[in-house]
């Protein structure tokens, strides 16, 4: 079986190349953003530690995780963002690696984890390919700010809170200009 990360900025499209990936036979796709919100779903350990760290402002009234509010805060605050990456990387590690597991049992033939940080974390080097999925900056902006909701200026913050397109692309195999 072969393993591939793929990454790339936020809202550059990783998404919509792991979507024509998946339609291939035999190739197990994993959401790295959806482990995420299953590691704080309501009941679980990742959801009380994110809860004790940040506070109980930070769960809604049905008790999910205010995504939204803590996103707010951890844009702008590093240490914050950092605290929260301690809190759900171990976790989303762990479950990537089960899944891992389970695909080559499953005799699958390929792997592939989408994650935006993959390279931030340094978890891009436990696969066999790297793939990076890049757009223009005004592309990736108008995006963002589409998909979210948000403003120009907070779409500006949380694209730079990610390593710049070009030093990922630097460490590809492949890139895909989309």
């Amino acid at each position: 079986m072969i393993t591939v990360g793929l990454t790339g900025g936020i809202a550059t499209g990783k998404s919509a190349v792991s979507a024509i990936l998946g339609t291939k036979a035999g190739v197990v796709l994993v959401d790295a953003d959806q482990i995420s919100r299953d590691v704080c779903a309501v009941g679980t350990f990742g959801l009380g530690k994110v809860i004790d760290r940040f506070g109980t402002e930070f769960r809604s009234a049905d008790g999910t995780l205010d995504r939204r509010a803590l996103g707010a805060l951890v844009v702008d605050d590093k240490s914050a963002r950092n605290d929260l990456e301690a809190i759900l990387h171990p976790l989303i590690a762990s479950s990537i690696t089960e899944k891992m597991t389970a695909a080559r049992e499953s005799r699958a033939v390929m792997y592939v984890v989408e994650a935006a940080l993959m390279v931030e974390t340094g978890s891009f080097t436990q696969y066999d390919l790297l793939l990076v999925v890049t757009c223009e900056y005004d592309i990736q902006l108008r995006r963002l700010m589409r998909r979210e909701g948000i403003d120009e200026q907070t779409a500006k913050k949380w694209i730079g809170t990610q390593l710049p397109l070009a030093k990922k692309s630097e460490l590809a195999d492949h890139v895909i200009e989309n």
